[in-house]
């Protein structure tokens, strides 16, 4: 009998050691299912913000394409595309004719090159200068200065000048030496 006592108290302790044992490796498995589910959590909310990016970078996209477009506009309005001599003298000629005022002389100066430089990538300009002789009245002159003013293309003035056509004489001719330079990217 004692026997049998001795075995259902140990089988009881082994049950009980069992149970202790399980109840260790069940609470060590709760503390793993928790940190599981803290982490798929956080799987979830950076997902969900990697989601929100994505639409921003659209956006971005988005921006930037106008940005380039609009930053096209801006530098053809200033600087030319390809802007070749031919076309400058045929613009000065006509800007010259529709004055009435008569281009006898035409020639290319210098050409400078410039960088100008923006965030990410800088443009190479061009910078061609152009001594011009015109003749023709002082009125004449003005309309031919407003007709450069009304050009689509960016240019400058760098010097203008004045004297009688005819040295001596008193009349309503002029002639008028100037250095014109326009503007084009160096492709």
């Amino acid at each position: 009998m004692l026997f049998s006592h001795t075995k259902s108290v140990m089988a009881g302790g082994i049950a009980l050691l069992a149970v202790f044992f399980a109840g260790l490796w069940f609470q060590n498995r709760t503390v793993v299912l928790k940190e599981l589910t803290q982490t798929s959590q956080n799987l979830k909310t950076r997902v969900a913000e990697g989601q929100a990016y994505s639409a921003v970078v659209i956006e971005y996209a988005k921006r930037l394409g106008a940005l380039r477009v609009d930053s096209k506009k801006i530098t053809s309005k200033f600087v030319g595309q390809d802007y070749e001599s031919p076309m400058l003298v045929r613009a000065i000629v006509a800007a010259a004719s529709q004055s009435g005022m008569e281009m006898t002389d035409t020639s290319q100066q210098d050409k400078k090159t410039n960088i100008i430089a923006t965030k990410g990538k800088g443009l190479t300009v061009q910078e061609l200068s152009y001594a011009i002789t015109l003749k023709g009245t002082y009125m004449a002159l003005v309309k031919f200065l407003q007709n450069l003013a009304a050009w689509n293309t960016g240019h400058k003035i760098n010097s203008v000048e004045v004297t009688p056509a005819v040295e001596g004489k008193a009349t309503d001719e002029i002639k008028i030496s100037c250095v014109l330079s326009v503007f084009a990217l160096e492709q």
